[in-house]
């Protein structure tokens, strides 16, 4: 929800101004990511037995360093918004994301030497998920600079922030997953919002 709180909360201070149906759909939209992220009983089952068994060896208390990484992670995300809004509307092309992508992949390699495990793993057909999410990612990216070309930092961002909704619909439809009552009145909240923001927009 931060991540959607701060580019809000930027859009706002540069000026930016929203209706109140927009306000309305933002509001939705933030309540919906929460009530989506919950987990189905389906999920918590299983995440409760695999607790079960290794409660004796890893139990890792709800801290303040736990709430500092929560808090940066969205910070982070909700500031990389804002800087992707900056950079659609500068009409620079593709070449800044592209540089962002390449010094975030640099980081996080040095990261991963100089962490405990870095040997490769074992079943090296592992490495297909990442061309997929590489491609994936780079279409994301592509929208997502259109997207913010011309338009409202606050709006485009609440509804990329949305993306737990999509999440949820490809488990129901590709794993077959069931979900709770919380999660299904996300996804009509959601709805809503996206409703309410393209109408008033």
């Amino acid at each position: 929800v931060l991540a959607a709180i701060v580019p809000v909360l930027i859009g706002l201070l540069l000026g930016e101004h929203l209706s109140v149906l927009v306000i309305v759909g933002i509001l939705c939209a933030m309540v919906s990511v929460v009530l989506v992220s919950q987990e189905s009983k389906q999920h918590e089952l299983h995440h409760t037995l695999e607790q079960a068994e290794s409660a004796a060896h890893t139990v890792r208390p709800f801290s303040k360093r736990i709430v500092f990484l929560t808090l940066a992670a969205g910070l982070g995300f909700g500031m990389g918004f804002v800087l992707t809004h900056q950079i659609g509307n500068a009409n620079a092309g593709l070449w800044p994301m592209a540089i962002a992508k390449v010094v975030a992949s640099i980081i996080l390699l040095l990261i991963a030497l100089r962490s405990a495990d870095v040997g490769l793993p074992k079943n090296l057909a592992i490495f297909k998920y990442p061309l997929v999410i590489a491609s994936l990612d780079a279409i994301a990216v592509i929208s997502m600079l259109k997207a913010f070309h011309g338009s409202y930092v606050s709006i485009i961002s609440v509804l990329i922030s949305l993306y737990p909704f999509f999440t949820t619909a490809l488990a129901i439809v590709l794993l077959h997953e069931r979900i709770n009552h919380i999660q299904k009145a996300g996804i009509a909240l959601a709805a809503c919002a996206i409703a309410l923001i393209a109408y008033a927009s």
